[in-house]
C-alpha cells in the first residue's frame, strides 16, 4: 500500500470520524438542554452550529460537568472527549503522511 493510498483512506476515515463527532456533540448538547436546562442556559444556550460559547468548551474540558452528578451526562462527555482524541490522532497521522509524501516528491 502506497503512502498516497493510505493518506486517501485515512482522509475518508477522518471525514467519517468528524461526522460522528458532530453527532456526539449534538447528542451531548441535546441531553444537556433537556436534562440540565439551567446549566445549559448559563453556558449561553449552546447549539451545534450557532451560539456555541466558550463557556461550553471550558465546561467540558474542566470536568465541571461532573458536579451535576449525572452518570448519563458523564458517559456522553467521555464518549465525546474520546471521539475528539481519535480525530486528533487521525489528523496527526494524516499530516505526517502528507508531509512524508511531499518530502519524497523532491
Amino acid at each position: 500500500m502506497t503512502i498516497e493510498l493510505l493518506a486517501r483512506v485515512l482522509f475518508w476515515v477522518a471525514v467519517a470520524a468528524l461526522v460522528y463527532a458532530f453527532v456526539r456533540s449534538h447528542l451531548l448538547l441535546k441531553y444537556l438542554r433537556q436534562n440540565h436546562h439551567e446549566k445549559w442556559r448559563s453556558l449561553g444556550s449552546p447549539e451545534l452550529f450557532r451560539n456555541t460559547s466558550r463557556g461550553y468548551g471550558s465546561f467540558i474540558r474542566s470536568s465541571e460537568y461532573r458536579a451535576l452528578g449525572d452518570e448519563n451526562l458523564n458517559r456522553l462527555v467521555r464518549k465525546y472527549k474520546n471521539q475528539i482524541k481519535v480525530l486528533l490522532l487521525i489528523g496527526s497521522i494524516f499530516a505526517i503522511l502528507v508531509l512524508a509524501e511531499l518530502r519524497w516528491l523532491d
